[in-house]
């Protein structure tokens, strides 16, 4: 019965600033809006894990802004990660699909096992309701923060003070797995480690 679940609301997700670094396994029940479905469960859990990242646009001003895969959306906020422990993730509820098609690809073999996830969130979800009842909400990007020097602190990254994020860079991620009809993965947040400093690709061989 639904009426015997709480219900949770989803703008708290769209705001991970406001949302605390969790440890631990916390699970909701969250009840909305969705498609042409006017009520349906979907079971929230968020999970830690360490990496390595690659291609970071996290940031309001560096995002994945390719219009060609993310126009509806208006954009995306993602990076490849490489996890220390895949099989540790997977344990955790971390799908091994993406729709058809393995979650963890193929990358970069320098980074931990060789084989990363992409980890995003979008700009704009289409299906969050909004502050007048309709349906479309922006996101904002993951909180981002600076513990290169604090394991513990909680203070923010500076995109236009610490910089990019470069490759190799090793973070701790905080994500939202949904269980509904699919699994939707959200990052909702990120902690900088270890930096490495970005360094363009310039294109030019010598």
């Amino acid at each position: 019965m639904l009426d015997d679940r709480r219900e949770v609301d989803l703008g708290d997700v769209a705001s991970p600033v406001d949302r605390p670094w969790i440890e631990i396994e916390r699970l909701a029940v969250v009840v909305v809006e969705l498609l042409d479905i006017p009520r349906l469960v979907l079971v929230e859990v968020l999970r830690v894990a360490e990496g390595v990242a690659q291609y970071a646009r996290i940031f309001a001003d560096h995002f994945d802004d390719n219009m060609d895969y993310h126009e509806a959306t208006q954009g995306q906020y993602n990076m490849n990660f490489y996890p220390d422990d895949i099989d540790a993730m997977i344990k955790q509820g971390f799908p091994e699909k993406a729709g058809n098609y393995p979650a963890f690809k193929d990358g970069d073999p320098n980074f931990n096992s060789g084989k990363y996830v992409k980890l995003k969130r979008n700009v704009f979800n289409v299906y969050l309701p909004n502050e007048d009842g309709t349906k479309g909400k922006l996101m904002g990007p993951p909180a981002v923060l600076n513990r290169t020097e604090d394991p513990e602190s909680n203070e923010e990254w500076s995109f236009e003070n610490d910089g990019h994020i470069g490759n190799g860079t090793r973070v701790k991620v905080l994500v939202s797995i949904y269980e509904g009809r699919s699994t939707i993965v959200t990052l909702e947040k990120v902690a900088i480690l270890d930096h490495e400093p970005y360094e363009p690709n310039t294109g030019v061989q010598f």
